[in-house]
């Protein structure tokens, strides 16, 4: 093989692994983004009915949009009481509470990822020390887009490829051709 065309194949590797990295981090980062603002928005518009004790009224109003979302497929209120953990209400997509860290349980929002474009999005209740509400996202359609413009970017570099190593052999040709004659 021509060190040419090894050069070309090595940038083509290269720059794929580069372009569909930064893809995966933007895809990535959304459903990340996604998931700490929709847990953020849903304890703040349900802070008052929390502290003021109504959090079966809040969670259950959840229902609605864990069946209508896109990204939002499930939802769990936990208690991780020194018992263990003991799922109280639950809803949609099954959510494996094993996976969250109950020793890192704070006031703050924790993102976890659990697969390819697969989070949960965890926090303690307000008015409790043990009870924690888990949202679970992730978006069928999201990872289509993904592996699609992979493979069109695979396709495109391989097209890209291929035309500047034919161009270089038909010059390669054009270039004998004047110096024969």
């Amino acid at each position: 093989m021509s060190s040419f065309k090894m050069y070309l194949i090595r940038i083509g590797l290269l720059t794929s692994v580069i372009i569909l990295g930064s893809l995966f981090y933007l895809f990535d980062g959304f459903i990340n983004k996604i998931s700490y603002e929709s847990l953020s928005n849903w304890l703040k518009v349900e802070e008052a009915a929390i502290l003021e004790g109504n959090l079966l009224t809040s969670v259950t109003k959840n229902q609605r949009a864990v069946f209508s979302s896109e990204f939002l497929k499930g939802f769990v209120l936990a208690d991780f009481s020194k018992e263990g953990q003991l799922e109280q209400i639950s809803f949609g997509d099954r959510i494996n509470l094993e996976k969250i860290n109950s020793n890192a349980l704070d006031d703050k929002i924790h993102v976890l990822r659990t697969g390819l474009f697969k989070t949960y999005a965890y926090a303690k209740i307000p008015s409790s020390d043990s009870k924690v509400i888990v949202f679970s996202f992730w978006s069928q359609e999201l990872s289509k887009i993904f592996f699609i413009t992979c493979l069109i970017f695979i396709f495109l570099f391989v097209l890209f490829g291929s035309l500047l190593f034919r161009i270089k052999q038909l010059f390669s040709l054009h270039a004998v051709w004047f110096i024969t004659f």
